[in-house]
């Protein structure tokens, strides 16, 4: 019994040990295809846009609410967060989605990395690594479009990324309507650098194996 205790005791100290500390490992970011929505979306957005930018550790958990500092909408250019980080499930309440993303997220993010210590910093970060990732034009090099008619192999996708991205990608797929659509991309970034990185296993256990069908449509954005 004793020892059953002293082991819980250390379980506990370890929890709060990692919870305490906000500092992080590296950064996933999670994009979303919004073609796999049924929305209607701005001629602008033709890309792969933002859901988060996450910090995280490499045992598969992060950090969260770092700090009580709250969103505000002033530190945000509008025009481009529609561009590249709208909220693909429900457009009209993209001001509670940036909330979200930045109280949840954003303030352990600008805590420990030198480049985003503000909230400004933080969404024009994620704006600046997103905005130069052309995955839509590189799928397109190899001869894979958006489309209703014609799927394509997820290796077949995340081969033709890696030769720009030089590291492994996940896709993220689902069933939507009967069809075995991709719905995210994700990827990891180093902190500091924020180069593109191999993801630790751990995020790969989380991300990597959920584009397991033979074939997976891109479907047309406003399709």
């Amino acid at each position: 019994m004793k020892k059953s205790v002293f082991v819980l005791s250390l379980f506990l100290v370890f929890c709060f040990a990692q919870a305490s500390n906000h500092d992080f490992d590296y950064i996933l970011m999670n994009l979303n295809w919004p073609g796999s929505q049924t929305n209607t979306f701005s001629s602008s957005i033709d890309h792969f846009t933002l859901h988060g930018l996450w910090p995280n550790y490499n045992s598969g958990s992060w950090p969260q609410y770092c700090t009580s500092e709250k969103f505000d909408k002033s530190d945000v250019d509008q025009d481009l967060m529609e561009t590249w980080w709208t909220d693909v499930w429900s457009p009209s309440q993209e001001w509670s989605f940036w909330g979200h993303e930045w109280e949840r997220h954003g303030t352990c993010l600008a805590e420990y990395d030198p480049v985003t210590k503000t909230q400004k910093g933080f969404f024009e970060l994620g704006i600046t690594l997103v905005s130069n990732l052309d995955f839509v034009g590189w799928l397109q090099e190899a001869g894979i479009k958006p489309s209703k008619t014609t799927s394509y192999k997820p290796a077949d996708m995340l081969a033709a990324i890696k030769s720009h991205t030089e590291q492994d990608v996940f896709l993220g797929c689902g069933k939507i309507d009967g069809v075995e659509q991709v719905e995210t991309i994700v990827l990891c970034f180093s902190k500091g650098e924020h180069e593109v990185m191999k993801c630790p296993d751990s995020a790969y256990s989380s991300w990597g194996k959920k584009c397991n069908y033979d074939n997976v449509y891109l479907y047309p954005i406003n399709h």
